[in-house]
């Protein structure tokens, strides 16, 4: 590859954490700038997806040193907030815990979706790829207070609602 067409990411290291910027000045992500040796070897760009990839691999795996099998989660839902204090190896299972919405979600919250035949608000969750049925309710208020109590009790600091509040960095 011809080096003079190469062109590299900028860094600033003045701050509490590192940020780099993309070579096209459009993205940044923050890092602990500890790392900065780690990761000033290669260049890096946003997938599609929001995640940090360059010839080393993705950046929240370089960082943490992730092994094959394992998940990194990124706790305040951030993808640019490379920071070891927003991320944790998980499993899979715990990783699809701290996920947004689906975008077939018609109820706004996870886990509830109206039952027709019921004509309740039904509220389950998935642990561990089993689905269990916490119950039905008749108002959505109810269902979403039942749905915040299961995920406090099976999915824990893994739960979407509390990781948010662990880890914050404002861009």
């Amino acid at each position: 590859m011809n080096s003079k067409r190469l062109k590299f990411n900028s860094y600033d290291l003045t701050g509490t954490y590192g940020k780099c910027r993309d070579f096209l000045g459009q993205n940044e992500f923050v890092f602990d700038k500890e790392d900065f040796e780690k990761i000033n070897k290669c260049y890096w760009l946003k997938d599609s997806n929001g995640y940090w990839k360059g010839s080393l691999g993705w950046l929240h795996r370089l960082i943490m040193g992730a092994q094959e099998k394992e998940y990194v989660d990124h706790i305040n839902h951030n993808k640019d907030d490379c920071r070891k204090e927003n991320m944790r190896i998980c499993d899979n299972s715990e990783n699809n815990r701290n996920r947004g919405l689906q975008s077939n979600n018609t109820s706004g919250v996870a886990g509830v979706s109206w039952s027709k035949k019921e004509k309740k608000w039904r509220v389950r969750i998935k642990i561990y790829g089993k689905e269990k049925h916490i119950g039905f309710f008749d108002n959505i208020e109810d269902a979403k207070k039942a749905r915040e109590k299961a995920e406090n009790i099976y999915y824990r600091e893994y739960s979407y609602n509390n990781s948010v509040e662990a880890s914050t960095y404002v861009q």
